[in-house]
């Protein structure tokens, strides 16, 4: 019985052998004749989720992933994936996307990342060939380059409307609308949008308590739209006033009424002024406290925004991607500057900050490139994370000594110095000021 045993044993393990060796016999005809792509999770800030075939797990430095996984990269976080070894994929917080790689690195490499929501910062340091491929898919467009720097951001908004804005920083990228077919060609310093319903409307993670917005009357405000000239409004009962929800106009040059039927302009509403690249100048009339979520989002040409001291709140997102304001001064009695408010305002040089305003939010000034300075009042308790990345000519920032929280990734590649209760930081140690940790 024992002899038995011992064969049937011996059976079954040279059998496991013999299967081991005529897998790994496959994998090697596979990976040669298909090649092998790297996919690599290159560094991580926070958390983030890989959704593979089998499990789901925390993402980790060093992590290999294979073509088709999905990757979520959580509130204040961020994600750096490296194919091969010239190509990153930089994800910002509230990112879900997937990858495809398939070919072999520096020979037929077809790379597909299909973005779902969120903004990934895209780098390929080498020109293609041209049996290989470079492709962002959104929702609702799609973007391919051969070898270029350029940024996606996709969101959806209050309405179902899928948004798609790409920014090329270098190279060239094609832009093709899903819906239309539209193809536009971009270069370096060129961005463009794409604005559409999309039946692919992914889950989106909120960012704040008013992040998704029921449409009804949970604003306190009349469902009824009228029009007064280019501009669309509504009476806002809660606010007690005229809101601007939409500017149908093209003029380049633009004041905002203060009144409207005897009723004051009290907000400037959300998406209101979204994608006029046209619009180059606005007036906004004493009287309105409120510049709401992503009103000016993409007004490319717009230069100079007179605010009002009677504003107090500029929403998230309210000036994202407005490349070439220069002038705009944040009224006094300001207290809420939303997340991503000033993201991607290029030409902005200087800003002093509101005596009334507690928190520098996520993102708000990142990358303000041309910022040269910037001052912050002394009840300033927390600076979000990603706040001054990307201000390459920050040189110096002083961070009142009321500052208590500092999130991870606040300052990377921005201010040369940061002093901050009495002691000076380099890039070199940054680290040791963020309380929020990458792990």
């Amino acid at each position: 019985m024992k002899n038995f045993l011992s064969s049937t044993k011996g059976k079954i393990i040279a059998g496991a052998v013999t299967l081991a060796l005529i897998v790994g016999v496959v994998v090697l005809i596979i990976l040669l004749n298909t090649g092998y792509r790297s996919i690599r999770v290159a560094d991580l800030t926070g958390t983030s989720r890989v959704t593979s075939m089998l499990s789901v797990s925390d993402a980790f430095k060093g992590q290999n992933l294979v073509s088709g996984d999905n990757v979520e990269v959580l509130e204040k976080s961020s994600l750096t994936l490296a194919l091969d070894s010239d190509k990153h994929v930089v994800a910002s917080e509230n990112t879900k996307f997937s990858v495809e790689a398939f070919g072999a690195e520096g020979k037929d490499s077809r790379t597909i990342i299909h973005l779902e929501k969120g903004t990934i910062s895209n780098e390929i340091d080498n020109k293609l060939l041209p049996s290989e491929s470079y492709v962002v898919e959104s929702p609702n467009a799609s973007m391919s380059v051969r070898g270029t720097i350029f940024t996606v951001n996709v969101f959806f908004d209050n309405k179902g409307l899928c948004h798609t804005s790409v920014e090329v920083k270098e190279g060239i990228v094609e832009l093709t609308e899903k819906d239309t077919e539209k193809v536009k060609t971009l270069n370096a310093g060129q961005s463009a949008n794409v604005v559409s319903r999309s039946e692919r409307v992914p889950d989106r993670i909120p960012t704040t308590s008013s992040d998704i917005k029921p449409v009804g009357d949970n604003t306190g405000s009349s469902v009824q739209k009228l029009t007064f000239g280019d501009f669309e409004y509504i009476y806002n009962e809660t606010l007690g006033g005229i809101e601007i929800t939409k500017y149908k106009g093209s003029d380049e040059i633009v004041s905002v009424p203060a009144e409207i039927d005897g009723e004051n302009v009290i907000k400037i509403g959300d998406y209101s002024f979204l994608n006029h690249e046209g619009l180059k100048n606005i007036t906004i009339p004493d009287g309105v406290t409120e510049i709401g979520e992503s009103a000016f989002h993409g007004c490319s040409e717009l230069t100079s925004v007179t605010l009002p001291d009677s504003v107090t709140s500029i929403g998230e997102s309210a000036f994202f991607r407005c490349h070439k304001l220069t002038d705009i001064e944040i009224p006094k009695n300001v207290t809420y500057i939303g997340k991503n408010a000033f993201y991607f305002c290029y030409s902005i040089k200087s800003l002093i900050i509101p005596e009334g305003v507690t928190v520098i939010e996520t993102g708000v000034f990142n990358n303000c490139q041309q910022l040269t300075s910037i001052t912050l009042p002394n009840g300033v308790t927390r600076i979000g994370a990603d706040a001054f990345s990307d201000c390459y000519d920050l040189t110096s920032l002083e961070i009142p000594d009321s500052v208590t929280e500092i999130g991870y990734n606040a300052f990377t590649y921005g201010p040369e110095t940061i002093t901050y209760k009495g002691k000076t930081y380099t890039e070199d140690n940054y680290i040791d000021l963020y309380t929020e940790k990458p792990y």
